[in-house]
């Protein structure tokens, strides 16, 4: 109770623009991120495999699959690798665990994938759009749904999704972003271990101190959390000598 009054003090302080410097407000910041155990951390060794994207095609923006990439890593904690590649549709080589390619070749479909085969496509001819907004939006909801199907999120209870059915390429359009459902996500998890994926286990800088697998501090937030969990008790407990027993 006394850390909700207290986070909601500084929050109201930071109202107060007018009235606070902005080495006032860094310093509520920095206490807040201290009292919340600050950011959090990967625990060394719970990552394991690979997913690769690989980048087959000039027509759409790199930087827009890197930006889906980003927000997948953020999603489900894998390890994504992206990459420039070439997609050869007789015997595509897998990278990693599975690999989605993305490609641009108006003679496919939209999205296949072999998931016992570890790989898959999301095809851009077929969501090209003159209009340049439309084209990046479907772009990254595209690589969202290819990477979802092929990682073990075929369907969601959410039929207005990247993981519903689309019949048509318009029906991207729909959707206010590149999210995945919720309970694709959570579902990834235990299917992809089996292909010897693993997501990176994330807790508190605080939580990882206290656990004794934190790294050294790396900022003043971090450090002020290390030298409070590892500072000695203000009352440290005392063991009374206990003649009948010898100790």
């Amino acid at each position: 109770m006394k850390h909700i009054i207290f986070l909601a003090t500084i929050s109201l302080s930071l109202l107060v623009i007018g009235e606070t410097t902005e080495e006032h407000k860094a310093e509520l910041q920095k206490k807040v991120q201290i009292l919340k155990g600050g950011d959090k951390i990967a625990k060394p060794g719970t990552q394991r495999g690979t997913v690769t994207v690989v980048n087959a095609q000039a027509r759409a923006d790199k930087e827009w699959i890197a930006a889906a990439v980003a927000y997948l890593r953020q999603e489900t904690n894998f390890k994504i690798e992206l990459k420039d590649g070439e997609f050869n549709q007789g015997s595509p080589s897998v990278m990693g665990a599975m690999t989605l390619y993305v490609i641009d070749n108006p003679e496919l479909p939209r999205v296949v994938v072999a998931p016992d085969d570890r790989w898959g496509y999301c095809n851009i001819s077929k969501i090209y759009s003159e209009k340049t907004p439309f084209f990046e939006a479907r772009t990254k909801k595209m690589v969202s749904r290819g990477f979802a199907m092929l990682c073990g999120g075929m369907s969601s209870s959410y039929t207005i999704s990247l993981a519903g059915p689309m019949p048509r390429v318009t029906d991207l359009d729909v959707l206010p972003n590149a999210q995945i459902p919720v309970d694709v996500t959570i579902r990834m998890t235990p299917y992809m271990e089996k292909f010897g994926v693993m997501p990176a286990i994330l807790k508190p800088y605080k939580i990882a101190c206290q656990e004794g697998w934190a790294p050294a501090p790396t900022n003043e937030v971090q450090q002020a959390i290390w030298d409070k969990v590892h500072a000695m008790p203000e009352k440290p407990m005392k063991i009374e000598f206990d003649p009948k027993n010898g100790r």
